[in-house]
Order: C-alpha cells, then sequence, then structure tokens
C-alpha cells in the first residue's frame, strides 16, 4: 500500500492581508514526483515556501509522514526531511563547490548520511572536477546541478525543486531530468515547480494545477492529456 510522504490540508496562506493560497489541499506519495503547473502568480512558489516554512500558512495543516510540520521554522523543517532546490538556485558563490556541500550535510534519519560529497560526486562527475573552484565562477548548468548536490547533502525524504530548468541550454535540462529520474528511481519524493510544461509532464507521476491560489486541477498525466482545455485555459499553452 503506498505510503504518504506529505499531505497539505486546506491550507491558506496570506502576504499580510491579501490571501495567495485558498484552502489548498494536495498528497505525494512516497518515491513519486508530483509536478505543480500554473502561471506566473499562481501559486507555486508559495505553496513551496509553505511548506519549509518561509512563508507559514496562517491555517491548515502541513504533515510530513504523519507528522505535522505546523509552525516550525525553516530550519526544523529542513531536519525533519525537506529539501529545497530554491528558484535562482542561491548557492553560496564565494565558496568553493565542496563548501557548498559540506556547508549543508546533515545526518540521515538513522544518523548515518546516505549522501556525502563522494556520493554526489559520483550522481555530478562535473562537481567532482570543479571541487575547489568558487561556485559562483561556474556556469549557470554547473551551479544548478550544485543547487541539486547541495539538497540532497541535507539527506532530505522530500526534495522541493523550484524551476529547475530556468535559464539552462536544452541539453543541460535533458541532464537535470535524468538525474531527477534518477533520484526519483531511489525512492526519493519530490514535488517539482516547473514552467517547462512538456519537461515536467515527462517525468510526473502527479499533477496539480494551481490558479490564482486554488488547486484546479489534480490527477494523473493521462487524465490531463485527455482534457487539453485544462492546460489551454491555466497555462495558455496546447
Amino acid at each position: 500500500m503506498p505510503i504518504e510522504a506529505l499531505r497539505l490540508e486546506a491550507v491558506n496562506t496570506y502576504y499580510a492581508d491579501s490571501r495567495a493560497l485558498h484552502d489548498v489541499s494536495l498528497s505525494l506519495q512516497e518515491g513519486e514526483v508530483m509536478v505543480l503547473l500554473g502561471r506566473n502568480g499562481a501559486g507555486k512558489t508559495t505553496t513551496m515556501h509553505s511548506i519549509v516554512g518561509f512563508t507559514p500558512p496562517r491555517d491548515g495543516s502541513i504533515t510530513l509522514f504523519g507528522e505535522s510540520l505546523h509552525g516550525l521554522p525553516p530550519e526544523t523543517v529542513a531536519q525533519r526531511g525537506i529539501g529545497l532546490v530554491p528558484q535562482g538556485r542561491r548557492i553560496f558563490r564565494s565558496l568553493s563547490v565542496l563548501e557548498n556541500l559540506r556547508v549543508a550535510q546533515k545526518p540521515g534519519l538513522d544518523g548515518k548520511a546516505a549522501w556525502q560529497a563522494e556520493r554526489v560526486f559520483d550522481l555530478f562527475p562535473r562537481l567532482r572536477e570543479r571541487r575547489s573552484q568558487a561556485a559562483g565562477s561556474m556556469s549557470g548548468g554547473e551551479q544548478q546541478m550544485l543547487a541539486i548536490a547541495r539538497a540532497l547533502m541535507g539527506n532530505p525524504r522530500v526534495v522541493l525543486f523550484d524551476e529547475p530548468s530556468e535559464g539552462l541550454a536544452p541539453q543541460i535540462v535533458e541532464e537535470v531530468g535524468a538525474i531527477l529520474r534518477r533520484l526519483k528511481a531511489e525512492g526519493l519524493s519530490i514535488i517539482l515547480v516547473e514552467q517547462n510544461t512538456r519537461f515536467a509532464l515527462a517525468l510526473a507521476d502527479h499533477v496539480a494545477i494551481l490558479n490564482t491560489g486554488r488547486v484546479v486541477f489534480d490527477g494523473t498525466p493521462t487524465t490531463l492529456a485527455a482534457d487539453p482545455t485544462l492546460l489551454t485555459a491555466n497555462l495558455g499553452v496546447h
């Protein structure tokens, strides 16, 4: 029977008095890739920030493997097992690749670190070659790989990817997709926010579409493909 990794139930998030999320309810199964689609301003990043605690919900609940994350600060959410690959990468540009990884390292839930630098370098051979290089001097694609690697060093149970293909050349986008498929095959649970619809749907087990902070579709890619008007109406694409 599938295990529920993450659940959002009737989440309402505000910026001051402006309501950004309206009763958002979503469920991510263990080992699944859930894709969040929507136009700019639809609430995708706010959903991610609500999960990690950057923008705590005013009401509703968020649970990770059945344990509440309500009211926890971001550092505690990370310790419980949520990793984030943020939009814009946000690496430490003046630190070396290896220093970026070491800053992020946390033990796994059994006290052991499943993800250590050498295992990350096996996944990202290019980062091994640049382990002593200042992160800010690398290409955009290499920085994106470092952002993913840094999130893995926290030994998360669920990883949130916010626009990982943004600004990358098509060949690098393919590499990022291959990495996500490998992580999924290893059992990692993933939420993916992505503007590149084709890239996202090729990875998805489960799709949710947000529109003005509301979930307007929640189902499988197959179901979505059977009703193309949903993409046209909510994303402006075919």
